[in-house]
Formats: structure tokens, sequence, C-alpha cells
């Protein structure tokens, strides 16, 4: 099938297609947003910007002097439509990444969710693969150089030893010092609800790589009128992080905040 992802990190053209093609979506869905919304680009030496009524929607940030290029954004709603070349789709799936208030360390969380439902009347089959779902890919510098003596990154996960590519876990984490000697964690999390929990994750060393696959071992059959949710966390810590703290974090995460606040109403997070 011909298929449509969304990576973090995203491009800036990618990005300025999905959220602008959902704001229009957004509009068509409800003609009274018409009167309330009001876009505009705003382009620096530094960076560029799309604004709704002089508020922030996405910011890509490209300083010479900070270094890699990043964007700033809260969360991406978007749909994606699955079918071959020329042909009616056959699967639907609807994806929210909200990125949380970052904390006085630093620490953040990304709140990845995608809900998939058949867009026909016949089953559709999630080939086995050693990768589905969300995937995570790092840098090539966080497999170390060993001229320069910087040490590679490294894997653990939520209980026993990593060995090989292929684990099962509740979470996973990857921790290493970046290019500018500082320490950091990058924690994922499984929930508990996702098909086929725990999750097999698939690791790599020699391209830095972390993805909790529900196909990996085999296929995955969704059934007309059925659907399925997947929902992960992505925790970017300031620092090296032991097992016991990821834990608690993990717990923090399946048992946190379940909507946020806009303009003062509790919007549900749940697809």
């Amino acid at each position: 099938m011909k298929t449509k992802r969304l990576v973090v990190p995203l491009l800036a053209v990618v990005m300025m297609a999905l959220v602008s093609t959902e704001l229009q979506a957004q509009t068509s869905r409800n003609s009274s947003s018409r009167s309330k919304m009001n876009l505009e680009w705003r382009k620096t030496d530094t960076s560029l910007a799309l604004l709704n009524r002089n508020k922030v929607v996405w910011q890509h940030v490209h300083d010479k002097e900070i270094g890699k290029p990043f964007m700033r954004i809260a969360m991406i709603d978007v749909s994606f439509e699955y079918h071959r070349p020329d042909e009616s789709p056959v699967l639907h799936e609807h994806r929210v990444i909200r990125v949380g208030k970052p904390q006085e360390s630093g620490t953040y969380l990304i709140d990845w969710r995608a809900k998939f439902s058949v867009s026909g009347k016949k089953d559709v089959v999630f080939g086995q693969n050693s990768h589905g779902g969300l995937v995570l890919r790092f840098a090539a510098e966080f497999c170390g150089d060993k001229l320069a003596t910087v040490p590679a990154w490294t894997f653990f996960k939520s209980d026993g030893e990593v060995a090989g590519t292929t684990h099962s876990a509740r979470w996973m984490a990857y921790q290493g010092t970046t290019q500018n000697g500082k320490p950091a964690t990058v924690a994922v999390f499984a929930h508990p609800d996702n098909a086929r929990y725990p999750a097999w994750w698939q690791t790599r060393d020699h391209y830095p790589y972390l993805n909790p696959s529900f196909t990996c071992k085999k296929d995955y059959t969704l059934r007309a009128g059925e659907t399925l949710s997947l929902r992960n966390g992505v925790q970017v810590h300031h620092g090296l992080e032991d097992r016991d703290e990821i834990e608690q974090s993990f717990k923090t995460f399946l048992t946190g905040e379940r909507s946020h606040t806009k303009n003062g109403h509790s919007i549900p997070l749940e697809l």
C-alpha cells in the first residue's frame, strides 16, 4: 500500500504542509471558525513561523549560532488515508502528537497517539515487520567516535539486560553524551492499552534506532468496523537517568493528565 508517514523531527516543508492542511480541514469542518482564523507568515533571518491571530502555530528556527535547526510546536493533529495508487483508501489514521511543557530542568514529554480504522468493508492486515508504529531515528554521532574517544550511547530497558536487536519491555531508554558535552536520556514508553503489550522493541547500534513494534512477531488483522489505538510517550531528559527514575516517569506517564486546558476549557487528549 502507498503510505504516508509523519516522522519526528519534521522538515520545515513537511510541517508547513501538514499544519496548513489541518487548519484548512478544521475550517471546512466548522464554518464558524473561518471568522476566527487569521493566518499569516512571519520570517526573520533565523526563523520562519506560521501565526493565527498573531499567535504562533509553529516555528522553524535555523540559527547558526544555536546549531542544528529545530521546531517549536505544541501539538500536531493530522489524518492520513492509506491506499494503493489510483484506488480508494482502505485504512484511515488519526494521529495526535502533543509536546508537553518543559520542566524547570528542561525535561519534557511527547505524547504520541494514533487511531486506525478500516475505510472499507474488508479487513486490513498489517504485515509482519520488524518496525511498526512509532519509530525514533537518532543522529549518527550518537554511535560514538573511537578516534575522538567519544563513547557511543547505550540502550537499556524496564527489566533485564539488552542483548541483540529485539527486546520485550514496558519501556526502553537511550542515553549518552551529546556533542556539546552534556549528558541526556531519551526514554520511550509503551502504554498498556496498546495491542500486544508489553511491546516488542527493535534497536540498532550502527544506526541509532528505537521502535516499539506491534507487528514484530506476526501479522495484525484489523477487522472492518473495529479500531486500533496506539499510544506512546517520549521523554527527553537533560542528564542521565537510572532504571528507577525512568520507571517513576513511566508511572507518571500512565497516571498523568488526560486533558489540557485552552482558553479556560478542558480539552480531552483521547482520540
